[in-house]
């Protein structure tokens, strides 16, 4: 069992291959959703291992929620590509080689997915190979879309975790699946283990007991596609300024002459041309779901993506370590300074902020790094420096920006209370304790109209829990903000954060400040390590010499980093 499995057991779950695993014996029928993924249904199971030649169900959290499916939850629940052009036909592929034939061969139905296209992510894609070193596998990702009038549209991807030394289309590695049920609107999460299918489950299940956060949904926090390096140069996967090569692997391995890593393409494509349509497509279905009759239910869902922050995208700037001292780093990403994705778009709220060059000589860094010890942890390696791109730190995640971005769009809230929302705490803008306090005052449901929506329902909430609580807490800041007006708030806060980010050029000038921002870093990424996000040792580097009991830091609106209170 690797590191992932030990902290994070619910992702890969263990196969019953004893009485645990049962054949259901009714149908769902009426009774719905809930019982097709594991509500007792009051007849006795017969006891059974899972079914090579059935789809198995393994849904993580509800009783009786690893079993064989009905033929009924079958049709009624699973209507995406991989469901209908592969399984539901009687096919069981026990590879990937046999699942890429199979939709081959039913490209001829209207749901065909013909066009083919793979990348490449490997934390230990860029260091050379050595035997006797375990730099972790790779994992391959095959995406199947569908031709259009207009192009071509993702509609399913086969993630498949390839060890060292093992060929790609091996039986006994771990494949899995993601796809698009047009049908029912939403993903579909499949896995193959111990030679079955197994569904685990669908996005709507992401976002409510008992299957939150179990199973694919411990990483899939909202039920969204996951590329956890979502912008350029996207630090550990094989894009335009850095491509995983062959020298990563052995002589021998077997993945370096497979097609699908010969023929990879490079991860801008999978951001531009698959993830982020597919992220938007969940968004919209899931807002829309969650929409009747002009009122939003599940407001605080959505609220909790603006205020607390349930996932992180990984950012870096993009000097390579390599190159250390020599070249700077030019481009410290803005995004750990604030939260300039909503905040400072058009589409959101739409300061007209110009952040200025935010810089690190190499120099600094390099001294820096070495000071504080950082290093490059995994399974068997062990070495000083830092991962392919310098200064790798969490940012927002684009689902959240989305969820802000539609909350505007439908009417839920308007521009200034989103900004005076985001303004609080706004120098720490992935992780705030005192931001995500103004949950408590979220509404279960808002109506998307001016008179009704969350700026006439939850600020006066807020605005009344002010006046009761001590100075510095989030309700006295939210007050402040609101106190602005419907006009002066877009020139305050664009003045604040030019303001602010001045303070951060200036401190980035100094031997100290960069100390204390090289902490900070290592502070959000100690953060970070701890959500089932982390799966992998090599994707950050670590700080050794900073203590591990030091408390977490935060940023403060003057540029100074100090303990989080």
């Amino acid at each position: 069992m690797n590191s992932s499995e030990r902290r994070f057991p619910t992702r890969l779950f263990n196969v019953p291959t004893g009485p645990e695993f049962a054949e259901s014996q009714g149908t769902s029928g009426a009774r719905g959703f809930a019982t097709a993924v594991g509500e007792p249904s009051g007849r006795a199971p017969r006891v059974m291992p899972p079914a090579p030649n059935r789809i198995n169900q393994a849904i993580q959290g509800v009783p009786d929620g690893t079993r064989a499916m009905t033929n009924e939850e079958v049709e009624r629940l699973l209507n995406d590509p991989f469901a209908t052009l592969v399984l539901r036909a009687g096919r069981f592929p026990n590879d990937l080689g046999e699942l890429l034939q199979a939709l081959d061969e039913a490209n001829s139905l209207d749901l065909g997915v013909s066009e083919q296209t793979s990348f490449v992510v490997s934390e230990g894609g860029q260091i050379p190979f050595s035997p006797g070193v375990d730099k972790g596998g790779t994992r391959l990702l095959t995406v199947r879309s569908r031709r259009t009038a207009t192009g071509t549209s993702p509609e399913l991807i086969v993630s498949t975790l390839i060890p060292p030394g093992k060929a790609p289309r091996s039986q006994e590695i771990l494949n899995e699946v993601l796809a698009w049920d047009p049908v029912n609107r939403t993903f579909h999460f499949y896995q193959r283990q111990q030679g079955a299918w197994f569904w685990c489950g669908q996005s709507d299940m992401a976002l409510q007991a008992p299957t939150r956060g179990k199973g694919p949904f411990d990483s899939h926090v909202n039920g969204y596609p996951l590329m956890k390096e979502l912008k350029s140069p996207w630090v550990h996967w094989s894009g335009p300024d850095l491509k995983i090569v062959e020298t990563a692997y052995g002589p021998d391995d077997p993945l370096v002459s497979d097609p699908l890593f010969g023929d990879h393409d490079l991860a801008f494509e999978l951001e531009e041309a698959v993830l982020r349509p597919l992220i938007e497509r969940w968004n919209t279905a899931r807002f829309d779901k969650s929409t009747k009759a002009g009122t939003l239910t599940s407001a605080r869902r959505f609220l909790a993506q603006v205020l607390e922050g349930q996932s992180a995208n990984l950012i870096s700037t993009h000097t390579q370590w390599k190159r250390l001292p020599a070249d700077d780093l030019q481009d410290l990403p803005v995004t750990f300074f604030y939260e300039h994705d909503t905040l400072a778009d058009s589409r959101r709220v739409g300061l007209e902020v110009e952040p200025p060059t935010l810089s690190m000589t190499g120099s600094r860094y390099k001294a820096l790094a070495e000071k504080h010890n950082l290093r490059v942890r995994g399974e068997s390696l062990d070495e000083p420096g830092d991962v392919p791109f310098c200064f790798t730190v969490p940012e927002r995640p684009f689902e959240d920006v989305l969820v802000a971005e539609e909350l505007i769009q439908r009417g839920a809230m308007s521009k200034r209370l989103a900004a005076c929302l985001l303004m609080i705490d706004f120098a720490n803008p992935v992780e705030s304790p005192r931001r995500a306090q103004l949950m408590r005052h979220v509404p279960d449901t808002v109506e998307l109209r001016p008179e009704t929506n969350l700026d006439t329902t939850l600020v006066p909430l807020i605005l009344e829990a002010a006046e009761d609580t001590e100075e510095g807490s989030a309700e006295r800041e939210f007050a402040a903000h609101w106190q602005l007006g419907p006009t002066d708030w877009v020139a305050v806060f664009t003045s604040r954060i030019v303001t602010y980010l001045g303070l951060v050029a200036a401190t980035l000038n100094t031997d100290e400040g960069c100390d204390a921002i090289f902490r900070l870093a290592e502070s959000r990424r100690r953060e970070f390590r701890r959500r089932p996000l982390a799966e992998f040792g090599l994707t950050l580097p670590q700080a050794v010499a900073i203590p591990q009991n030091e408390p977490p830091l935060e940023m403060t609106e003057q540029a100074t980093v100090t303990p989080r209170n």
